[in-house]
């Protein structure tokens, strides 16, 4: 069996953000390295918050098999539900409430996800 590559979670971050890869692409190939799950960028997004604010429920299921935190909480108060939220990707939020993520945003500015919601959409 050949030796998986180390990758950095910044190299991960950008191949999760790359709109020349698909969902079902980036799954496959997060399969072929070995990374931190869980590691985060400067600031703070993690690979799972990066598959939610992608879109790319698939990959943030397969994340979170890998035992990626679905709770995690970047310094600026939001996860993978804010990130879906506020890019318009409603089945991976839908999906982030199923797995108990609280719809309140209490350590942002904004009381409830509909006024974050409300709040980015109209400015």
């Amino acid at each position: 069996m050949p030796r998986r590559k180390q990758r950095s979670v910044v190299f991960v971050l950008r191949q999760i953000q790359s709109e020349h890869s698909t969902d079902q692409e980036t799954c496959e190939w997060i399969q072929t390295i070995d990374f931190d799950v869980n590691g985060h960028d400067r600031a703070g997004h993690s690979p799972l918050t990066m598959a939610a604010a992608q879109g790319k429920l698939e990959t943030l299921k397969y994340l979170q098999s890998m035992g990626g935190q679905v709770f995690y909480r970047q310094p600026n108060g939001h996860t993978i539900l804010t990130a879906a939220v506020s890019n318009g990707h409603y089945e991976v939020a839908q999906y982030a409430v199923r797995l108990g993520l609280c719809v309140s945003c209490a350590r942002t500015r904004f009381p409830t996800i509909m006024d974050f919601f409300l709040e980015t959409r109209s400015g």
